[in-house]
């Protein structure tokens, strides 16, 4: 399946259009890659998250920890380059897929990673043992 060609309309790497700084990118971007060894919590897969991005990342540790795969991104075998090919195929071809896969990614983001709720969430903690004194 990956060696199969992608039709042109499908493919965007920016070219020709003004992208400016790394939001820009995020926005003129369909798919977010992450095809590390190992990664610890990824700033950048959880602000692609937040962008409603699905992610395709390697089964590596840090990223498998927050990567359900199937349901907020895809995951493949780490160094399996057939495979990633294939996800992103499939995502660039699927557009029913590639969006299920953007909101799921949005919705963890919302529910992991939304620093309101973190710090309201560390907030309390604080205050609870504070109060104890």
């Amino acid at each position: 399946m990956a060696t199969e060609k992608i039709p042109k309309e499908l493919v965007n790497i920016c070219c020709g259009k003004k992208v400016v700084g790394i939001m820009g990118l995020m926005k003129a971007s369909d798919i977010f890659v992450m095809p590390s060894r190992y990664e610890g919590l990824s700033i950048a897969m959880i602000e692609d998250m937040a962008c409603r991005l699905p992610v395709v990342a390697s089964d590596a540790p840090g990223l498998r920890d927050y990567i359900e795969n199937g349901e907020n991104g895809l995951l493949f075998p780490l160094e399996d380059h057939m495979a990633l090919a294939q996800h992103i195929v499939l995502l660039a071809t699927n557009k029913k897929l590639r969006m299920k896969l953007s909101l799921e990614a949005r919705k963890s983001f919302e529910r992991e990673y939304d620093m309101r709720k973190n710090i309201a969430s560390a907030d309390s903690l604080f205050r609870h043992y504070a109060s104890r004194r």
